[in-house]
This record gives structure tokens, C-alpha cells and sequence, in this order.
């Protein structure tokens, strides 16, 4: 009986441990906003908002255009990372 606990607590333990590993590799591996993206769509995320600080600061339009494109740039940012999510979420929902 002794060793049967003792078994399920190794059990346990190995388990916690392994899990930890997983989650660890997976964490180690990315570093980005937080918004959920992929490598490549934060790498175009990132040139979205270097056309914007350039449209923005760098640019002769005028200030209505500015806001139009400044609108357009983060509505495009907030949906990708939404739709990111929405993928993460339905990926995981027929996992389990």
C-alpha cells in the first residue's frame, strides 16, 4: 500500500515535470507583443506600423488622411490578433 502511494505521487510528479517542459520549450521558443501571432505576422505587423510612423510623422498630407490611415493600421492590427486568437482557440476546441 506504501508503495502504491508512492508510485502515484512519482507518477504525478513526473507528470508535472514533463508538462513543465512542454510548456517551457514552447515559451522559450517565442518572443513577441503578446498578441498571439505567428513570426511572420508580427514581422508584418511591425511593417504596418513603420508605414504609419512614416505616413504620419514623415508625410506632407493632410491631417484627415493621417487619421484615416492611422485608423485603417490599428483596426487591421486589433482584427489580426483577434483572428490569431480565434485560430488558437479553435485549434485548441477540437484538440480536446
Amino acid at each position: 500500500m506504501c508503495f502504491n502511494r508512492y508510485a502515484e505521487k512519482a507518477s504525478r510528479k513526473r507528470k508535472l515535470i514533463n508538462d513543465a517542459v512542454k510548456n517551457r520549450a514552447t515559451v522559450v521558443r517565442k518572443m513577441s507583443f503578446k498578441l498571439g501571432l505567428d513570426r511572420v505576422q508580427e514581422v508584418l505587423v511591425l511593417a504596418l506600423m513603420l508605414v504609419l510612423v512614416f505616413a504620419v510623422f514623415y508625410s506632407n498630407i493632410e491631417l484627415t488622411y493621417k487619421i484615416g490611415i492611422a485608423v485603417l493600421v490599428f483596426s487591421i492590427i486589433f482584427l489580426t490578433g483577434m483572428a490569431s486568437q480565434a485560430a488558437k482557440q479553435e485549434a485548441e476546441k477540437r484538440r480536446f
